[in-house]
């Protein structure tokens, strides 16, 4: 294990030389000193120089030879900070420009609180703004042995800095304790720990690091806010001073509360850290191998930390125990006009993993793999648990009727065969429509209806313990030869995401892009709609922190740049969207990014702020273009909304397109027509109609289909039953269509071969823009 040693490298005598230069020559002649010295570190500084180098190449996925002129320009830019504080504290604040991003926050620890920051940039200069604020501030420090350099620069610079330096003894907590009674404030830094001191182990920079715990203990011990805290240099002569809102921290006299409470921080605390060093890495300045675990017999593993399946293996063998095995399957096949990847084995994996280190999880996509394989591994691995999801039941194309039905059933055939001793479990959206047809097609021994995230992590606890929890929500089981299904009432807010390198790499290079969610549920009430089914009519955004923490490791670590939102409908709750635009835009990542949108309560500010945080494509689930038929399909906006929003849209530069229903409820032949005549309203754009609804049970359209003697009570429609409006011409649709002048994009016609060829060109991101007339 190596961890920092508290120290830093360098002597009195250097910064002698430099406190002379700035004195008598100027801050412009010492940094020309400093390329000397740079060049002079560039060939002795072997042990910094591999650590430094193994950030750019591995971390931010740099090549070698951008690593090394980042490796100079790092050790420079260091040097130049390391010139800037001591013409700060020598009194120069008139050669610098600052800018105090934050500033309120820190304005409301009337009553002292803590200051967290990190080895990046130059953080001393939050100095100067608690000069504006007239608050004392205390340094929190470990390198004890070279105060001899600090009391040199108190001498010699004349400048009253308290130092509180960390003691074998805790004498130093009295200190800590009076400092924060007086209503002062203390800084000090929540990357490094001493060996010996307890961490949280959490993902940074797309890879398990150790922080320490302290930092953020401190402030919950002594009952005073942390804010997290970074000062870069932008300039020769500008600084960005960054802090987050206050973090108030609960002290918890239960010790298991009390390590997730802190463990939550300190993965605040490095979400935060994160999001500066990926915008400023060349003012990274930790010089030693920062991703080298410590080797303790447990540490509390924050929320998205990537515990490998190999490493949960090792842990239950060192205790002699065999580690269970999950292998999660993605059923779904469908590759028109592109594959989607299987986002719901991904957050099932994160949250099972965090909550579960010990158990072995295994993903097995069938996009990427045949059955034969299947079988195989099942055989091989010999899981103790087989979940199977299920996506799509068909292709939801009134032309084709595919059904997908068959396709699960083979799958479910493996595994019962090749699966000895698995209990199988099914779930996915899916099944969460027909969860009993499906059982009874698939004969799993459990099914979990709606998200399965901790429905699964409880059945698997409880089967661990030899008896089944039969009370889980959205359980689907069977007892005494009736079919069970258990209700759902509560979600979950916050679930983790991770993503598996190898599927990543096939979703990005056959769908140029890779799925997210941002929220989950739908307030609406469409007649045909499943959404509320699946996820529920409460919308519970996720947390926007974790989001771009995943968009960060997709983009750094995977090139990925392009993103579908898969919400039902992503402008709803648009507070929330808001914060996430501008979060998108203040990591300055160079993202581009498309969802599915409704026309409602969409206003020009908010498209324009959307497109500056790389909004390029909108897919609307319009349905109709005529003010009957809307009100008849259940939608919440009007037909001049839509003409409005479009307008928008093209005024801010951003693709859309229009999926359309025609011949579902109340449509008729005169309400088409109007449809066609105002998609003439609605310049630079494609409409992809289909035609007829898919009828869904527990729909209102289900409901309507039984009173109009479509179906029959209790009439099976796992198959494709489409509700059909009886006062629709079909046959003149295309012809009227094209009449229009506008691009229609009809169902049956063959748009994945187009597709598939500009995917093989490598083009990225929605491209259904490229068929616009």
């Amino acid at each position: 294990m190596e961890s920092w040693e508290g120290k830093t490298r360098g002597g009195v005598l250097g910064y002698k030389i430099f406190v002379w230069t700035l004195r008598y020559l100027g801050i412009s002649f010492a940094y020309f000193l400093l390329a000397f010295v740079v060049s002079y570190f560039m060939f002795t500084s072997g042990k910094a120089f591999r650590a430094i180098y193994r950030f750019f190449h591995e971390r931010m996925n740099y090549g070698k030879l951008k690593s090394l002129i980042s490796i100079y320009r790092n050790y420079y830019v260091f040097g130049q900070i390391l010139i800037d504080k001591l013409a700060l504290i020598a009194g120069f604040q008139q050669k610098f420009t600052f800018e105090f991003e934050g500033e309120e926050y820190l304005r409301q620890m009337d009553k002292g609180g803590l200051l967290i920051s990190g080895h990046l940039g130059n953080w001393e200069i939050a100095g100067q703004l608690l000069v504006r604020l007239e608050k004392k501030i205390n340094i929190l420090m470990y390198d004890a042995e070279h105060q001899r350099i600090k009391g040199y620069l108190a001498d010699v610079l004349q400048r009253t800095v308290h130092f509180i330096i960390i003691r074998e003894d805790y004498s130093h907590l009295q200190e800590i304790k009076e400092a924060f009674a007086r209503g002062e404030i203390i800084a000090m830094h929540g990357d490094r720990y001493i060996e010996g001191n307890k961490t949280v182990i959490t993902k940074f920079l797309g890879k398990n690091a150790a922080f320490p715990i302290g930092p953020v203990n401190l402030a919950a011990r002594f009952n005073v806010p942390a804010a997290y805290v970074f000062a870069v240099k932008e300039t020769n002569t500008h600084y960005h001073f960054y802090s987050t809102p206050l973090q108030h921290i609960e002290f918890s006299n239960n010790l298991k509360k009390r390590d997730s409470i802190l463990a939550e921080a300190v993965r605040k605390f490095v979400d935060a850290f994160e999001t500066v060093v990926y915008k400023y890495p060349l003012q990274w300045f930790n010089y030693y191998d920062f991703w080298m675990l410590p080797e303790l017999p447990h540490q509390p593993v924050a929320p998205n930390s990537q515990v490998t399946p190999m490493q949960s293996v090792r842990g239950r063998e060192k205790q002699g125990e065999p580690a269970r095995k999950l292998l999660l399957i993605s059923a779904n096949h469908y590759a028109n006009p592109y594959p989607v990847y299987p986002l719901g084995l991904s957050y099932l994996y994160s949250y099972l993993n965090e909550r579960m280190p010990d158990l072995d999880i295994r993903s097995f996509d069938i996009n990427l793999n045949s059955l034969e394989e299947l079988k195989i591994l099942l055989i091989s691995y010999k899981p103790e648990y087989t979940g199977l999801s299920l996506r799509n039941i068909d292709d939801v194309n009134f032309y084709t009727r595919e059904s997908f039905v068959g396709s699960y059933r083979a799958i479910a055939d493996v595994i019962r065969e090749a699966g000895n001793n698995t209990y199988f479990i099914i779930g996915g959206s899916a099944f969460s429509i027909y969860p009993g047809e499906l059982f009874d097609l698939l004969q799993p021994d459990f099914g979990i209806c709606g998200e399965g995230e901790e429905s699964l992590h409880r059945l698997i606890k409880s089967l661990d313990a030899g008896l089944p929890d039969l009370n889980i929500e959205g359980l689907v089981y069977r007892k005494d030869g009736e079919l069970k299904k258990n209700p759902r009432e509560h979600f979950i807010k916050t679930p983790e995401l991770s993503f598996e390198p190898e599927m990543v790499k096939f979703y990005w290079q056959k769908s140029g892009m890779i799925n997210i969610q941002t929220k989950r549920g739908c307030p609406f009430n469409c007649i045909y709609c499943t959404y509320p089914l699946i996820e529920g009519h409460n919308v519970r955004t996720l947390d926007p922190d974790r989001i771009l923490h995943t968009l960060r490791d997709l983009y750094y670590h995977h090139n990925i740049d392009y993103y579908f939102f898969t919400d039902s409908v992503f402008n709803i709750s648009n507070n929330f969207n808001i914060e996430l635009a501008e979060k998108i835009i203040k990591s300055n990542m160079k993202l581009k990014w498309g969802a599915y949108f409704s026309p409602f309560k969409l206003s020009r500010d908010l498209l324009e702020l959307f497109a500056r945080a790389g909004l390029t494509h909108i897919e609307f689930g319009t349905e109709s273009l005529s003010d009957t038929t809307l009100k008849a399909y259940g939608k919440h906006f009007d037909v001049e909304e839509v003409v409005n929003v479009s307008r928008y849209c093209n005024d801010s530069g951003i693709y859309f397109c229009h999926f359309m229903i025609i011949g579902g409820f109340g449509e008729t032949d005169l309400t088409v027509d109007e449809s066609f005549e105002n998609s003439k309203r609605i310049a630079d754009t494609v409409f992809f109609p289909y035609i007829g609804m898919r009828i869904y049970p527990g729909t209102r359209l289900h409901e309507i289909s039984i009173a109009e003697g479509i179906l029959k009570h209790g009439e099976t429609i796992i198959e494709p039953v489409y509700y059909l409006s009886k006062d629709v011409n079909y046959q003149t649709l295309k012809a009227r269509a094209e009449k229009t002048g506008r691009r229609w994009v009809f169902a049956d016609e063959d748009v994945a071969t187009s597709m598939n060829r500009m995917r093989s060109r490598n083009r990225k991101g929605s491209l259904w823009h490229h068929l616009k007339k």
